[in-house]
Parts: structure tokens; C-alpha cells; sequence
């Protein structure tokens, strides 16, 4: 039975790119279970995502089995080493060209954003720290109201799921639903990502993981564009 290790912040449990694929903890074809066995409950799988942990998935009679292990130091340092070569792998590079469509039907052209310095979301609507970001990233958007800055937030699932999701929550970006493939093109597997990109289309920053002065460091890059 082949099995896949991957290493994974807190917040990537709820959706990990497996074989390209996203899975998202409300996904009733999964069954997520700890070390021992033990059949997990929502509750206890977000326990889990307090702290540094792995992933083992496997497929049981034709069912899709998450197990989730706890890390160790070692494990941390492995894993921040990745988000390290991560971050290099991309930053100085062009983005990947994407043609995405939000919520109020406006079409999104990687190409006609050349000229205008783009900053980009990747979130979904069960990711918590995704969620604690967003008051300061709504403020970053009203200060930059008047200027040629975009803001897009591409998220995995559909959008009536987005919207049912606004009902509750405030979120100020261009939010494109239904962006996998972008997603996955990117190789993203941590939420939330930002990336910082220029008008020639270069990325030139990363962030990876809720911070709480994730406005102070994203406006550090707006200005230095």
C-alpha cells in the first residue's frame, strides 16, 4: 500500500496538495484517524492542528484514510527548511500566468496586471489562520483604495461556498473561486500564502503562515515597489 509523508504547517492539514489533489476536513469521503487507529472527530483534528504535525494517507477498501503524527523538533526543522526553499524557488521568479474570474464575474489575467503591483491570497474558508489575517489585510486594502495596487485571493472551493462564507465574514480582496489549478500550479500547500509581485510580473516576496503584523510586512513590500 503506498503511503505519502508530508510535513506540514498548522494550517495545511485542512487542505493539502496530495497527487495535486485538495482535501478539505469537511470532505465526508475522508476518514482522518490519530497513531493508534482511533477514528478522529472535526474537534479532535483541529486539536491536532495546535501543533506541528505529519500526515500519512492511504487508501482502505477504496476509502481515503488521513492518519495524523504529532512532529518532533527534528520535524520542525525539516519543515521550515522546506518552507525556506519554498519561498526561493519562487521569489525572483515570474508567476505562473492564470485566468481566474471573481465573485462579481470580473475577469483576472495574469498579462493585463503587468504594470500594477499585485498582491495574492492563497486561503480557504475552513482555514482559521486565514480567517485572523483577514481584519488586517481588509485595512491594507482601504489604504490602498486610491492606488493601482491589486489585491487577489484565490481560493479552492466554489462560489456558493465563498459566499455562504461572506455571510459571516468580511473579506475586502478580489476573491476567485474555484482556482485549483492556479493553486496547484503554484505548488502550494500551506495557508495562508502571500505572495508580493511587481509590475513586470516577478515575485519578489513570499510570506507563508498567519502573522499577526501581516500588513505592516506586506505594505513594507507595496511601498519598496
Amino acid at each position: 500500500m503506498k503511503k505519502i509523508f508530508l510535513f506540514l504547517l498548522i494550517a495545511s492539514l485542512t487542505i493539502s496538495k496530495i497527487h495535486g489533489q485538495l482535501f478539505i476536513l469537511s470532505d465526508s469521503t475522508i476518514t482522518f484517524k490519530n497513531q493508534e487507529g482511533k477514528v478522529l472527530t472535526k474537534d479532535e483534528v483541529k486539536e491536532f492542528m495546535k501543533v506541528v504535525f505529519s500526515i500519512r494517507q492511504e487508501n482502505v477498501d477504496g476509502k481515503k484514510v488521513i492518519t495524523i503524527i504529532p512532529s518532533g523538533n527534528d520535524e520542525r526543522t525539516i519543515q521550515q527548511a522546506k518552507l525556506d526553499a519554498f519561498k526561493t524557488s519562487l521569489i525572483g521568479k515570474p508567476l505562473k500566468s492564470f485566468h481566474l474570474t471573481d465573485l462579481n464575474n470580473k475577469k483576472w489575467d495574469s498579462k493585463d496586471l503587468r504594470g500594477k503591483t499585485t498582491v495574492i491570497n492563497f486561503w480557504f474558508t475552513a482555514c482559521k489562520p486565514c480567517i485572523a489575517e483577514m481584519i488586517y489585510l481588509n485595512k491594507l486594502v482601504e489604504e490602498n483604495k486610491d492606488s493601482s495596487v491589486v489585491f487577489i485571493a484565490p481560493a479552492p472551493e466554489n462560489e456558493a461556498q465563498i459566499k455562504k462564507f461572506l455571510k459571516k465574514y468580511s473579506f475586502e480582496y478580489n476573491i476567485t473561486p474555484s482556482s485549483t489549478d492556479f493553486i496547484a500550479s503554484m505548488n502550494i500547500e500551506n495557508f495562508p500564502t502571500h505572495l508580493v509581485v511587481d509590475k513586470k510580473g516577478i515575485i519578489r516576496q513570499v510570506f507563508i503562515g498567519y502573522a499577526n503584523d501581516i500588513k505592516e510586512k506586506l505594505k513594507a513590500e507595496i511601498d519598496r515597489l
